[in-house]
């Protein structure tokens, strides 16, 4: 039987957190709180990609450094009860709310 041989999925480029799929599309990869982030840029082009991983790193670092983005897995369980009392639909009547 003959073994094939597959090349890479991934090549490097010249920037750091951008990465080359092999089928053409490139994606932003970045880490968070020791956790590692893909993004699709949707885009097969260098210097549309080059924007587009700009404008991801800057958004990705604004959300872990506020804090409240979606980075963090940990949550307590109080924090956890305010989001779902804040999510709870108020235009139901009281005795068609779920307790």
């Amino acid at each position: 039987m003959r073994q094939q041989r597959t090349g890479k999925t991934w090549q490097r480029t010249r920037l750091q957190n951008l990465v080359r799929h092999k089928a053409g599309s490139y994606y932003a990869r970045a880490f968070a709180g020791g956790k590692e982030v893909w993004k699709s840029l949707k885009t097969s082009h260098f210097s549309v990609a080059k924007a587009k991983l700009a404008e991801f790193l800057k958004e990705h670092r604004e959300r872990v450094s506020n804090g409240n983005g979606e980075v963090s897995a940990k949550m307590t369980f109080g924090e956890a009860a305010a989001i779902h009392l804040a999510r709870r639909n108020s235009s139901l009547r009281p005795t068609t709310q779920p307790e």
